[in-house]
């Protein structure tokens, strides 16, 4: 059976950058989650602060993809807030030197925003 049986439905949002585009985007779905108002201040902080443009958000990921590096001062930066949006880790895991690998090695940063 192919996905594409029934005709695909695009909604094209004219938008200046890419974290406008979660203005057409419907009401979250559980009060854990991020709302979508949470998800476009995420994305316009990611944007603005680091240069991460939203590519698209599922069910319980965003993601994201960035066109240049960032020094080391930014990926500090980074790890840093990411650590406060998820703040139920352990303090003394891998985290900090994991997320570093991540965002030195990789040009897309997919987020959960569930709980």
């Amino acid at each position: 059976m192919s996905i594409l049986d029934q005709p695909p439905y695009i909604l094209l949002v004219p938008v200046k950058h890419n974290y406008e585009t979660l203005y057409a985007f419907p009401n979250g779905y559980f009060s854990c989650d991020l709302s979508p108002f949470e998800n476009w201040l995420l994305a316009k902080y990611m944007e603005v602060e680091f240069g991460y443009r939203l590519m698209g958000l599922g069910a319980s990921h965003i993601a994201f993809i960035r066109p240049n590096e960032l020094d080391e001062v930014q990926v500090d930066k980074l790890i840093d807030f990411l650590l406060r949006l998820y703040p139920n880790h352990d303090e003394e895991d891998n985290l900090p030197n994991l997320l570093g690998q991540i965002i030195r090695q990789q040009k897309l940063l997919v987020l959960r925003y569930v709980e």
